[in-house]
């Protein structure tokens, strides 16, 4: 899908300001609207940024030569010779703050892309291969995943060219894949074999022992495929430090454990040479420390006598602890009460 965007400073840019006429208020505005249906017809009919005599009329209707010109004179459109109908202009395509088409080729690449992704027969051999981890990072990736880095997604070796075979595919996680894709942007002049060319070093050796997804296991066996006796199915992709290390007869490792560290250990050695338990965080104020309550009612129960709180045991006969009972009531009778009209009477009848 194609589209136009105009950047949100385009209002203020000194361009567009050079448009005004202090002889002709409409005149900026209306020069502005020119530009924006001209670059709408451009994206709709993926001319990347050039204009044709049919534009004009649309975009202008009887001022569009008054407002060509003042465009032209402004620097923001660039004619490109050319008589008649053949004559042609482009908008200016070197400022994307200001306005941005997106290319035929990058549409085209991102249906190819999407084509190729989601072609069965280019799938299942790919993940037949690669199982559910990613060859760049190794980690676990999770299918229909779409938001966080972990999702799993199918990665062009060759970016800007349609997939000839599975050799051309990789399952990625999002995460490495989005960073080739701002690598790639970083390097516009660079083929697609070149660009595969440096990250070819980077790429990891298919893994020897297979990690599937059960929503994946279960895909491919529906299509036809056996699942390899060693591979390992789990429902859910597990996190990078508690992957399963699945025990291999030639002593390789499942490459999404490749670069994890284990976890800190729980104790720490004191100086007689005996392990300390953990360090516990303080309770805070007010509050008694775990072992130091007698009874089984967490922190916040206020439940009292008779009811089972969050955290209780029922049927334990237990009480809650004492407290200190509250003062009993006072009389009353012989403070002065305060009447409507903010005066003080007194037990005896008088006012103060």
């Amino acid at each position: 899908m194609s589209w136009f965007r105009v950047g949100d400073t385009a209002a203020t840019d000194p361009r567009i300001l050079a448009l005004e006429d202090p002889r002709d208020p409409l005149l900026g505005t209306l020069c502005f609207g020119f530009l924006v249906k001209l670059g709408t017809q451009s994206a709709n009919h993926f001319t990347d940024y050039v204009i044709h005599p049919g534009f004009l009329p649309l975009a202008g209707g009887q001022a569009a030569q008054k407002l060509l010109k003042r465009c032209i004179a402004a620097g923001l459109i660039i004619p490109l010779g050319g008589r008649g109908q053949k004559q042609r202009w482009k908008l200016i395509d070197t400022a994307p703050e200001l306005f941005h088409i997106r290319l035929k080729d990058e549409v085209a690449w991102e249906k190819q892309q999407k084509a190729d992704t989601r072609n069965p027969a280019l799938q299942e051999p790919v993940l037949l291969r690669d199982g559910d981890a990613c060859r760049w990072c190794a980690i676990p990736v999770q299918p229909n995943d779409t938001r966080s880095r972990r999702g799993r997604q199918f990665d062009h070796l060759r970016p800007g060219q349609a997939a000839r075979g599975p050799e051309d595919l990789v399952v990625a996680c999002r995460g490495c894949n989005g960073e080739r894709g701002r690598d790639q942007q970083e390097h516009p002049g660079e083929t697609a074999d070149e660009f595969a060319a440096r990250w070819a070093p980077r790429l990891r050796p298919p893994p020897k022992q297979l990690f599937f997804v059960r929503s994946t296991a279960d895909w491919l066996t529906e299509a036809g495929h056996t699942i390899p006796s060693r591979s390992v199915i789990a429902d859910r992709a597990p996190a990078a430090r508690n992957t399963p290390t699945p025990s291999v007869p030639d002593g390789a490792t499942h490459p999404a454990n490749a670069g994890v560290a284990a976890p800190p250990p729980q104790t720490r050695p004191r100086a007689g040479g005996q392990d300390a338990p953990a360090a516990t965080h303080p309770a805070p104020a007010g509050v008694a420390a775990a072992e130091s309550r007698n009874d089984h009612r967490s922190v916040t129960d206020r439940s009292g006598a008779g009811r089972v709180g969050v955290g209780s045991v029922a049927g334990s006969g237990g009480s809650p602890p004492s407290r200190a009972s509250p003062p009993g009531p006072t009389d009353r009778s012989t403070e002065p009460r305060r009447t409507r009209r903010g005066r003080r009477r007194t037990a005896s009848g008088g006012t103060r």
